[in-house]
């Protein structure tokens, strides 16, 4: 059995709704239209920030990386579909965090990550909040 990869997956945010090239367009907290790219990943056939793993082949560390301008910082990262408890999420750099799989159970889950603009508010003077989340499976061999 191979044992799981550590992958490095980067984020990249756009001010502006973008088309095409794995961009995909969300709203911002402050009803603007914001676009955002995953890269990197393990997903044997995608590069979109997509992660999976074996079950039983050992634990993994995700590193997340946030390459888009200094005004971007991530907020905190949720987990939907880990009806297993394997995720966790660590770190407190404004542009990186960690996520552990323990890869002891099937899941098919995603990570959502919250990213504040610093340079924008929204109606009710906060920053501005956006959503990007891709995929991951742990999967059996």
């Amino acid at each position: 059995m191979t044992a799981n990869s550590s992958p490095i997956v980067k984020l990249d945010i756009r001010r502006a709704a973008s088309t095409g090239d794995g961009w995909i367009d969300v709203m911002g907290s402050n009803n603007e239209m914001y676009s955002y790219k995953y890269e990197g990943g393990n997903h044997p056939t995608r590069n979109d920030g997509s992660i999976q793993h074996i079950v039983n082949a050992g634990k993994a560390t995700i590193t997340l990386n946030l390459i888009a301008a200094s005004v971007y910082r991530f907020g905190e990262i949720h987990f939907s579909g880990d009806d297993a408890n394997q995720l966790t999420s660590a770190g407190n750099r404004e542009n990186q965090r960690l996520i552990t799989n323990e890869c002891t159970a099937k899941i098919d889950a995603h990570y959502k990550v919250w990213v504040t603009d610093t340079g924008r508010l929204d109606a009710g003077d906060c920053p501005v909040v956006l959503l990007c989340d891709p995929a991951i499976k742990n999967v059996k061999e």
